[in-house]
């Protein structure tokens, strides 16, 4: 090996967790070494906070009644919206550069990572053995098994990102937190949009709150169906498909994107 590292914390993953704690940890002094890939994501939570913004500025758009003003319908422009969120990205990474966090006191390695030993760690022509280790990987899309998915080429809460044109409408399959989250964005940029829970939505939240969520949600125009399963997804012409639902005890239906 070309370099031997031996400090007080490494930090595997550069998203946002990772560099909370590599730089926090570096403005007390502490040796940080942050390891992260060099083809890392794309900022997916800075680009999500970017979407949301711009979907909350065209509700208050749809919502300026309340406050005596006149009443309109937004024009939006999704490709210039998308375009924004990726300049907003863009602007933000210089921020998190090696250059600028080697400012901060934290020594940056692009490359992949993995463990040889319980302490010993290897990226690249660098071994490094750290008194802790920050395991900071985030999470990865994995798709759900549903016949004819893989055919339809279904997108995820990264991929979505890379859309150009509106969907004109939205099936998300689930009803956590970031599914909830992602139905609201797209409604409020003009997108139907359909929610499909296996159970109830947010289940581990307080059943009070949720039903406040759901007044929302509903309110706004997405369609909510909980309880239910989706069993087959099929195309259905050149730009859309049909996803068959089954409600538990109901049988089957359909529905058209």
């Amino acid at each position: 090996m070309a370099k031997a590292l031996t400090p007080d914390i490494c930090v595997i993953g550069g998203g946002t967790g990772g560099l909370a704690v590599a730089m926090g940890a570096a403005a007390y002094g502490v040796d940080v070494v942050l390891v992260d890939r060099p083809a890392a994501g794309g900022r997916a939570c800075l680009a999500h906070a970017a979407l949301n913004a711009a979907a909350r500025q065209a509700q208050a758009i749809r919502d300026a009644a309340r406050f005596g003003l006149a009443e309109s319908d937004p024009e939006i422009d999704f490709k210039a919206v998308m375009s924004g969120v990726r300049d907003v990205v863009a602007g933000a990474t210089p921020a998190f550069s090696t250059e600028r966090l080697a400012t901060l006191g934290v020594t940056v390695i692009r490359e992949e990572a993995r463990f040889t030993g319980r302490r010993r760690l290897i990226a690249g022509d660098t071994e490094i053995r750290a008194r802790r280790y920050v395991l900071a990987t985030g999470s990865s899309a994995v798709a759900p098994e549903i016949p004819g998915l893989d055919e339809i080429g279904g997108l995820n809460a990264d991929t979505v990102l890379d859309l150009d044109r509106r969907p004109a409408h939205l099936i998300i399959v689930g009803g956590d937190a970031s599914a909830l989250e992602l139905a609201q964005t797209f409604r409020r940029l003009g997108s139907q949009v359909t929610v499909l829970a296996e159970g109830s939505l947010v289940p581990r939240e307080d059943p009070e709150m949720v039903a406040v969520l759901t007044r929302r949600l509903s309110a706004e125009g997405v369609t909510i169906r909980e309880g239910v399963n989706v069993t087959a997804v099929e195309r259905r012409g050149k730009t859309s498909v049909r996803v068959l639902v089954c409600r538990r005890s109901l049988g089957s239906t359909r529905l058209a994107a």
